[in-house]
């Protein structure tokens, strides 16, 4: 079976390359993003993809290929989903830690919402090799965003880009 996604090319992030884009499914079970694959047609703004099930979830985003060859690595994300709103300081927040292969002139981490509109962006310091970011769930406005899936991206010089996903409750 064949499904087939389209995406509005003024809604991808500048340093996404429509070459690069796949369909991934979320997997309810583990809370995590997998890639799919498909077939990019430029014309018509839209990727097909052949798949065996079918999934409640999917989205576009640009695909990671090999993490062995990314600047980004070791990623990972703490309190995962999280509740803003919990009196537990520990809860509600989450923060995301990576590594960085070598010292990167500009690494930035930008929150998504699932209709690919930037929530948040943070410019982190792209000197050290070891960083994280904490999110308390809030918007560029301060606004406490609605519960859901939202999409994470760790850019470094505006070309590695590392993809995840963060679950808020509220």
């Amino acid at each position: 079976m064949y499904i087939v996604l389209e995406y509005k090319e003024e809604l991808l992030p500048e340093f996404w390359k429509e070459k690069d884009l796949a369909v991934f499914y979320w997997d309810d079970r583990v809370g995590k993003w997998y890639r799919l694959g498909g077939v990019v047609d430029e014309v018509n703004n839209s990727i097909s993809v052949n798949i065996r099930y079918l999934h409640r979830r999917y989205a576009v985003l640009a695909g990671v290929r090999n993490e062995k060859n990314l600047m980004i690595y070791g990623v990972e994300v703490n309190n995962n989903p999280f509740t803003p709103k919990a009196n537990d300081p520990e809860y509600n927040h989450t923060i995301i830690g990576y590594q960085l292969r070598e010292p990167a002139g500009d690494v930035e981490l930008v929150i998504y919402n699932m209709r690919g509109e930037e929530i948040i962006r943070y410019k982190l310091d792209g000197s050290k090799l070891n960083g994280q970011q904490s999110w308390d769930g809030k918007d560029k406005n301060g606004n406490l965003v609605p519960g859901g899936i939202y999409i994470f991206q760790i850019i470094a010089n505006k070309k590695d880009v590392y993809t995840g996903s963060i679950i808020l409750i509220k």
